[in-house]
């Protein structure tokens, strides 16, 4: 079972699943992202996890770390009613109820205020393949009066233009991009893509992991994968 802080965490990871970056065991109701999205925290219980069918034994959380001033304080202060938590490694922290096998994962990616999101993965993936992504990015998802427009040497000016520029311009006017879903946004508009952010993001890794990109989304989501083969792999020290 997997619930998320909201719904990017959740369609990314199930296309991170569907695509094999995620293996190992089955997620319950895969498509069904209401029983995934709890954004409160408190909505998991020990209670509520001990009440789920004797065969869903394995619980992955995932929430950003905010303003918390670390990791741990996170763990100990947002899931104080799960605890004991034990630190795994720097992100990942793992507890068990009564057979029930808990992991939590802290999405720490770098935010521009400071804080630890998730958004900072997506904002990663997107710096580290670069205009060769726009390239596949443009093709699978503008339409084709928009595609038309863009000419090979063009990539290298959009990416720019989403990475840097506009943020600059934010950035000038004493405005600054507060946190990586500003970055993505910036780049959704240099990019002339007329949808949200969380289907944006889903799209990204959809396209990169279906393009040749396979190593940039292990290496952005590592964390993410190793809490996940951690409790695939029944671990808790």
């Amino acid at each position: 079972m997997v619930y998320c802080e909201g719904p990017t965490e959740w369609y990314v990871i199930r296309k991170l699943y569907k695509y094999g970056i995620l293996n190992g065991d089955n997620i319950a109701e895969i498509d069904n992202a209401n029983v995934h999205i709890i954004n409160s925290p408190s909505g998991i219980t020990k209670d509520s996890i001990l009440n789920k069918p004797e065969d869903w034994n394995k619980f992955f959380l995932v929430y950003d770390l905010e303003d918390y001033p670390s990791l741990s304080d996170f763990a100990n202060g947002k899931f104080k009613h799960l605890s004991p938590w034990n630190q795994v490694t720097n992100n990942i922290f793992c507890t068990q109820h009564k057979g029930k096998l808990v992991y939590l994962h802290v999405s720490n990616a770098s935010s521009p205020n400071g804080y630890g999101d998730f958004d900072g993965y997506l904002r990663e993936l997107i710096n580290t393949a670069g205009p060769q992504l726009l390239r596949y990015i443009i093709k699978n998802l503008l339409p084709a009066h928009i595609r038309d427009l863009v000419t090979t040497d063009m990539y290298s000016s959009i990416h720019q233009i989403g990475v840097q520029e506009i943020p600059t311009l934010m950035q000038n006017i004493e405005f600054p991009i507060q946190r990586s879903k500003g970055y993505l946004y910036a780049y959704i508009v240099a990019s002339q893509i007329s949808k949200s952010h969380v289907w944006f993001s889903e799209k990204i890794v959809e396209i990169a992991l279906e393009n040749g990109f396979v190593e940039e989304v292990k290496k952005v989501f590592s964390s993410l994968i190793e809490a996940w083969d951690r409790l695939i792999g029944e671990q808790c020290p």
